[in-house]
């Protein structure tokens, strides 16, 4: 799975969500283990340092930007759902 640099991954069955730095967030399809398939991704205004997936909704530490919530119900199409300023810089532990 070819990224820029990956801070954090997080696997829901046959998919693999990607916290691509530079690249936003980035889902894979796994089905086949040895041919990963890229199906999507989701530019974001910051750095994804962490993401985190869970009941559809993928939840992503965006640097300075904050949390951004992206619907991945439909992993081809995934759309922007809202977000929410911290304060500083959310980590990995954020989530």
């Amino acid at each position: 799975m070819p990224t820029e640099r990956s801070n954090s991954v997080d696997a829901v069955g046959t998919r693999v969500f990607v916290a691509g730095e530079g690249q936003g967030l980035l889902v894979y399809d796994i089905s086949n283990p040895s041919n990963p398939t890229l199906l999507s991704s989701f530019d974001t205004d910051g750095k994804v340092r962490a993401v985190t997936v869970r009941n559809g909704f993928a939840f992503i530490s965006d640097g300075f930007t904050g949390v951004k919530v992206v619907d991945v119900q439909d992993p081809v199409h995934p759309s922007f759902w809202g977000y929410y300023n911290t304060p500083g810089f959310p980590g990995m532990n954020s989530l």
